[in-house]
């Protein structure tokens, strides 16, 4: 059996909207903007926190088929690739609830939520893509999102004040 990802565009959704879809590479969605069609299932990243020692990257796994069960798997941290826009990797932060990796599924009104934390980007750094390895959904290919500093960093798109 072959899988198939499909990007699912949700306009004005989250703090990443004004950016154009055609600045992403092919198969790569924008977090807090699109969702990725996996299967059954949708993926889509929903918050991104910064803190002194971790960028965290929550997502949300979700159906609207009814008749769906979809089997969910957490991720490990050391299964999580992540880049800058400059090339540079950042690790995957170990958090105690990833020590063991826990399965539960994914059903009608009934999603799955999950977080990875990696090390905190250089302060340059303009996105950090992350590729969410497509084995928790059962899926051979990795479910790919760009993360725009925009998500982590509140003053990046500071509002000019308007002129008199």
């Amino acid at each position: 059996m072959r899988s198939v990802c499909v990007l699912v565009l949700m306009a004005g959704r989250g703090l990443a909207a004004d950016v154009p879809p055609k600045e992403l590479p092919p198969g790569r969605a924008m977090a807090g903007r699109d969702q990725v069609a996996v299967g059954k299932v949708s993926v889509g990243v929903y918050s991104v926190e910064l803190n002194a020692q971790s960028l965290t990257v929550k997502y949300r796994v979700t159906t609207n088929d009814k008749a769906a069960k979809v089997s969910y798997q957490a991720v490990r941290p050391c299964d999580i690739p992540a880049v800058d826009n400059f090339g540079i990797s950042y690790r995957t932060v170990r958090h105690k609830l990833f020590n063991e990796p826990y399965r539960l599924f994914v059903a009608f009104q009934q999603p799955a939520e999950d977080y990875l934390n990696i090390e905190t980007p250089i302060t340059s750094a303009e996105f950090v893509d992350i590729d969410i390895p497509g084995n928790v959904l059962g899926e051979k290919e990795p479910i790919k999102f760009r993360v725009p500093r925009e998500m982590w960093d509140r003053d990046a798109k500071k509002v000019q004040p308007k002129k008199k």
